[in-house]
């Protein structure tokens, strides 16, 4: 969770960022704010027109993390254009850029909602009211939304991962099948995290499924997944137990293993 300057010293805002940080499910494990951002699933910015903020939201999308930004009325017809506070054309260009690929919008207000809307930078918005300015909605019911819109947005970055894995390998089989979950844990490479679960499952598959070594070969070739395949399967040899008897190739012990080794968590 990235929390703005501004949002930082506003007393009302700051009680907002604690009644969130309070009652969100447990489901939610946040992150102690010097947490490397490696560790995150999903990153929420409270702010609005932040250079910072703006640059964690590219490093994100570098490293394929999905994130929700909350703008906190921060974005309305009088902050874009008053003339004492009008924001510079590259401001303007990293606000936008930070709205266009975020995997929602939060707002709290409806004028706001619709302001954003019209302005067709996002089509993801969501509008859940501050529980401190609203009496009809608790800081549990607004906690419970927000943690509902991590949900919505982390499947959905994990179901375009997928789709774009079963996309780039053509065919059914248990090749296919194999050189996907490869390709998915090739993709969480940017992330510099890979879930120890997806390389015990790759492990166990490899393991139980009769498949042939030169097809699965041929296909990690084609896809350009061999030299990284050789490099996970030296990993998985140290971590999983993994024997070459059921690798479709040697495994190789090179630089990409130790960065493997060292995303896994």
């Amino acid at each position: 969770m990235y929390i703005g300057k501004h949002i930082r010293e506003g007393i009302l805002f700051h009680d907002y960022v604690t009644q969130l940080r309070k009652n969100l499910p447990d489901s939610c494990e946040l992150l102690p704010d010097d947490a490397d951002i490696a560790d995150a699933d999903i990153i929420h910015i409270i702010a609005c027109w932040e250079h910072r903020a703006a640059r964690l939201a590219c490093k994100a999308r570098k490293m394929r993390i999905p994130y929700v930004i909350s703008t906190m009325g921060g974005l309305n017809q009088w902050t874009l254009h008053h003339p004492q506070i009008k924001h510079s054309l590259q401001c303007m260009r990293y606000q936008r850029s930070m709205m266009r690929y975020a995997g929602a919008v939060i707002t709290t207000t409806e004028p706001e909602k619709n302001f954003i809307a019209n302005l067709k930078w996002t089509s993801v918005i969501f509008r859940i009211p501050n529980s401190l300015l609203n009496s009809s909605e608790t800081a549990e019911s607004m906690s419970q939304k927000i943690a509902q819109v991590y949900d919505n947005v982390f499947e959905k970055a994990s179901e375009k991962m997928k789709f774009y894995a079963d996309d780039s390998i053509k065919g059914e089989g248990p090749e296919q099948d194999v050189a996907r979950l490869i390709k998915l844990i090739n993709m969480r490479m940017p992330h510099r995290n890979i879930p120890k679960d997806m390389t015990a499952s790759l492990a166990a598959m490899l393991h139980d499924t009769d498949y042939s070594d030169d097809d699965l070969a041929d296909i990690l070739k084609k896809t350009h997944l061999y030299k990284y395949s050789a490099s996970l399967f030296a990993v998985m040899q140290k971590m999983n137990g993994l024997t070459e008897g059921f690798m479709p190739m040697p495994p190789s012990d090179d630089k990409t293993t130790k960065k493997i080794e060292g995303y896994i968590k």
